[in-house]
């Protein structure tokens, strides 16, 4: 087995959180090795923008032949694979992660999302509690993340928004067709759209350039970096130091522990299918709600025989992945030429706030995206009647310039049973057992889908709507929304990591990806796994100064 030169820290995932660590530690001084299971790809990789490359054929994902994964939807269930369409519209492996092809949403979760538990809880068939954090201790770390990443927004445009002591770094994106559809029926029934908060620049930022307009955000790669990924945005100031490498299409198969009982460093299979180990003083978890989950399942030894960390049975538990949110199909009779612009340019939360009087608690939001250019993406929508032939082609040139598709995202309330865990017969192309997924969707996550979905219909009704769909919520397998599977807390018995996101049995070991996420909010995670990433450091760093950090 190959071996290597201890560093300070080796980092397991290189996505949202992975290279804020990576950044944050580096400019600290601290030595790091990032191990990435999949490829890194330049800017010039995304030039292309074909929609069967990036939205069909796995330029992001592996094969469901080398990478597999499982689900079913109660322990009592049959285990089926999962398609490949359903990993595809997973998060990306590849240096980056999902920041590659995200939307770029960046919200701050909202007062209440820290403290679920003491204001609507508790709920049936669920593990809500509260975050061992608040709003405060988050909020210096959320302005960090929008200044240092590259937010554009317009603050204080959203009346339901918590406290913030400072804008955004850039303007908000123009309203597109979409974005002002949903404004006109939404101020007709006195709601409140504001600008969309994106990772997307819209003038130069920080040697970086604003955006085109080319409008393939969602999905895709961008070719001029304007989307505010941390390949884009932090990367290259990690690697500015001088004391980082990145290690792409390296899986890592076992956290290794030493005689004491902290880990020693992270095995891993190479680009060459050979097994190498990268010894490190500390090991920082960023591989995402599944992936971290799966690692520390497969790291069991004789002194973690429920797997490393796991001394509470929690690892891989209360998985969440957000509400099974509806996606509208909205035409208008006038053009919309929905392939022009950002994807998201405006959207409201005036069902954020928990209601009593819906039968349900917590909330969520609703917005429009321009469709960006994606003809297969409008071939398969429930809208044309026929799926072939002539009637479909000619439902295809009516619809092409008219239409948009709405998201609905609420949260989605943390369940045990909801798990990661390893499947006892499929295994990967390296011979390891893959993540099996647990998930069924709790009532309370349906009934919030509904509601949005209905309240969306009435917003495009009062715009002027020719035609509106909205499907029936449907159960998630999988999702690029994936957290809470090692979930933080202050007591050992009933999470996974303290509030520094450090496990609780090995104290060099910490998790600063979604999975430490106790509630999932109705928000995209993005902001909140990178402002959180920035706090953890924060800490680190703290510590590392003060000789406390390695105990």
């Amino acid at each position: 087995m190959a071996k290597h030169e201890t560093v300070d820290v080796c980092i397991v995932g290189a996505g949202a959180s992975g290279l804020v660590a990576a950044k944050e530690l580096t400019e600290a001084g601290m030595t790091v090795c990032v191990l990435e299971r999949g490829p890194w790809y330049k800017r010039e990789d995304f030039a292309l923008g074909d929609e069967l490359v990036y939205k069909r054929r796995n330029f992001f994902w592996p094969t469901v032949e080398l990478e597999p994964r499982t689900w079913r939807a109660d322990p009592d269930s049959p285990t089926e694979l999962l398609s490949t369409k359903t990993q595809t519209f997973s998060n990306a492996m590849c240096v980056g992660g999902g920041t590659i092809h995200y939307s770029g949403l960046s919200w701050r979760f909202h007062e209440s999302d820290f403290r679920v538990k003491s204001e609507d809880g508790p709920v049936a068939g669920t593990t809500i509690e509260d975050w061992p954090i608040s709003y405060d201790d988050m909020e210096p770390f959320y302005e960090k993340a929008e200044w240092t990443v590259g937010v554009s927004g317009k603050g204080w445009s959203n009346p339901f928004d918590p406290p913030r002591k400072r804008d955004y770094p850039v303007g908000p994106a123009a309203r597109n067709s979409p974005g002002a559809a949903l404004e006109k029926g939404a101020r007709k029934l006195g709601l409140h759209p504001f600008p969309t908060p994106l990772a997307i620049l819209t003038g130069d930022y920080d040697g970086r350039p604003g955006c085109i307009g080319k409008g393939m955000c969602s999905s895709y790669g961008c070719p001029v970096g304007a989307k505010s990924s941390t390949l884009e945005s932090l990367l290259p100031k990690a690697l500015a130091t001088g004391r980082l490498e990145i290690r792409p299409l390296c899986l890592s198969r076992e956290i290794t522990l030493d005689r004491e009982g902290r880990a020693s460093g992270v095995t891993y299979f190479n680009a060459e299918g050979e097994e190498e180990h990268q010894p490190a003083r500390l090991v920082v978890m960023a591989a995402g709600g599944v992936e971290t989950a799966r690692l520390l399942l497969l790291s069991e030894s004789a002194r973690f025989p429920q797997g490393l960390g796991n001394r509470s049975g929690l690892v891989g538990r209360n998985l969440m992945f957000h509400s099974p949110g509806v996606t509208l199909v909205v035409t208008f009779p006038e053009p919309l030429d929905g392939h022009k612009g950002t994807s998201s340019t405006r959207v409201l939360q005036d069902f954020y706030k928990s209601d009593a009087r819906r039968g349900f608690i917590r909330g969520g939001f609703m917005h429009p995206r321009a469709h960006g250019g994606d003809p297969i993406e409008l071939a398969l929508r429930p809208i044309h009647g026929k799926r072939w032939g002539q009637e479909h082609k000619d439902s295809m040139r009516e619809t092409w310039r008219h239409y948009l598709h709405s998201h609905c995202t609420g949260e989605s309330l943390p369940v045990e049973s909801n798990a990661v865990d390893l499947d006892p017969e499929v295994t990967d192309c390296y011979g390891l057992p893959v993540a099996r997924i647990t998930y069924t969707s709790h009532e309370n996550d349906v009934r919030l889908a509904t509601y949005l979905g209905e309240r969306s219909r009435e917003i495009y009704e009062a715009a002027g709507a020719a035609r509106i769909i909205v499907p029936k919520p449907e159960t998630r397998k999988l999702h690029n929304h994936q957290m809470g599977s090692c979930r933080m807390g202050n007591d050992p018995e009933s999470s996974v990591v303290d509030k520094w996101c450090r496990s609780h049995d090995v104290p060099n070991i910490f998790i600063v990806d979604a999975s430490v996420f106790v509630t999932g909010a109705g928000l995209n995670p993005t902001l909140t796994i990178q402002a959180n990433a920035f706090r953890v450091c924060d800490y680190m760093v703290a510590e590392a100064r003060k000789g406390d950090l390695i105990h």
